[in-house]
């Protein structure tokens, strides 16, 4: 429920311009005492807690008839623009009646920006990466998602994506982005290639020797890795899946605590564009190649 501000009443923020365009760089919890009339609204929001024949119900959403002044309240402050510049809890300091004036000093107690500094850096300060989040659960070892990549790895990732669930369910974390490189460099040559002329029925060539049926033919222009069909593992971008970070966000040991709750209007299992994103990240520079 939305609460009556009046123009006297003012939410200061010590926060600067770097701290609300990143907000990581908050550390500390926001505070501050508020004083709000006793508009009907206002009124509704706190139960009419100054009547005396007031009843209280538990539980609910913690407002109106429900409102309990010794448990924390959730809050959230928008601007004008309907973006969230701060949320925590609120907690009721005292009521005041004058002359049949009814006023609420509320203290706010933020913790956005505590909860993005968790995220960003650990308790020594240090800044943290997708890497150091656990998203298998709080027992997670460091390396939960390793893995090595090679080609039986690639295969097994794509046949979880296609509903295979005899492989691991890391690849539902983890996966790859089939990629075009262009023609393949290094110790690979795009105009050479192996040919069984046996089962190809063909004759060796004269003053070549088969090995097991097989030449190196050259071939008579260069091809992609795509054109020959034979992808290299290490050549595959890797990806991760953004339902599995939301989720590793969301839970308290990755986040310093806080309990997330997330709209389902867009963040659920029937839609596509939350369930399906999957983020590219950078080929690794250097790899062990096993092919």
């Amino acid at each position: 429920m939305e609460v009556d501000l009046q123009d006297e009443t003012f939410i200061l923020f010590n926060y600067t311009m770097e701290d609300m365009s990143n907000p990581t760089v908050v550390r500390n919890s926001y505070s501050q005492q508020i004083t709000l009339k006793g508009t009907p609204q206002n009124n509704k929001v706190f139960g009419q807690i100054w009547k005396t024949d007031r009843v209280t119900q538990y539980g609910g959403s913690q407002s109106g008839v429900n409102f309990d002044p010794t448990q924390k309240t959730p809050f959230t402050i928008y601007n004008e623009m309907s973006e969230i510049l701060e949320s925590g809890y609120c907690k009721l300091d005292s009521m005041t009646t004058t002359s049949g004036r009814v006023e609420y000093k509320v203290s706010l107690f933020g913790g956005l920006g505590s909860f993005f500094y968790s995220l960003a850096y650990d308790s020594n300060g240090k800044k943290r990466t997708l890497a150091d989040l656990k998203y298998t659960g709080s027992d997670a070892t460091d390396n939960e998602l390793n893995f090595t990549l090679n080609a039986t790895a690639v295969k097994n990732a794509w046949k979880r994506l296609a509903g295979d669930t005899s492989v691991s369910s890391l690849w539902d974390i983890i996966n790859f982005a089939p990629a075009y490189n262009g023609y393949p460099g290094g110790l690979f040559d795009a105009d050479k290639a192996l040919v069984n002329v046996e089962d190809a029925g063909l004759p060796v060539p004269d003053g070549y020797n088969a090995s097991n049926g097989w030449v190196l033919a050259t071939l008579p222009k260069k091809y992609t890795e795509w054109e020959v069909k034979d992808l290299r593992s290490y050549l595959q971008k890797p990806c991760i899946k953004m339902s599995a970070v939301i989720d590793a966000i969301c839970m308290s040991y990755n986040n310093g605590g806080y309990q997330v709750v997330l709209d389902n209007t867009f963040f659920n299992s029937s839609n596509p564009y939350y369930t399906d994103t999957w983020l590219t990240l950078p080929i690794p520079n250097s790899v062990n190649i096993n092919i």
